[in-house]
């Protein structure tokens, strides 16, 4: 019995543009956020938490991509009817208010 090869392409393999992988990379991010917040409706099983920078770095090396796809394109490829439940994973750098006391200058 002999194994499958995995099918890998050669260092100068005719690829699609960067920016085509660049939007089906970040539509799989999407997708994969989407299955895992609907697999975590379902009570009977166990809730998991996606690592969301494995996720981009698998994306990005899977599309052969350059660097990592930013959090807004992502954001961008989640459908309308899913963003209120997936943003929240998204944005995990809480937004920073202008404060005025640090610019007063004490004579």
């Amino acid at each position: 019995m002999t194994m499958p090869t995995r099918g890998k392409l050669p260092k100068n393999a005719k690829l699609p543009p960067e920016n085509e992988r660049y939007m089906r990379a970040c539509s799989d991010i999407a997708n994969a956020l989407i299955q895992d917040y609907e697999a975590q409706k379902d009570p009977s099983k166990p809730k998991k938490d996606v690592n969301l920078n494995s996720l981009r770095g698998q994306m990005a090396k899977k599309h052969r991509l350059s660097n990592l796809p930013p959090l807004t394109a992502i954001i961008a490829a989640v459908p309308e009817h899913y963003k209120k439940y997936i943003l929240p994973k998204l944005i995990a750098k809480p937004i920073r208010l202008f404060n005025l006391f640090h610019l007063t200058i004490f004579y």
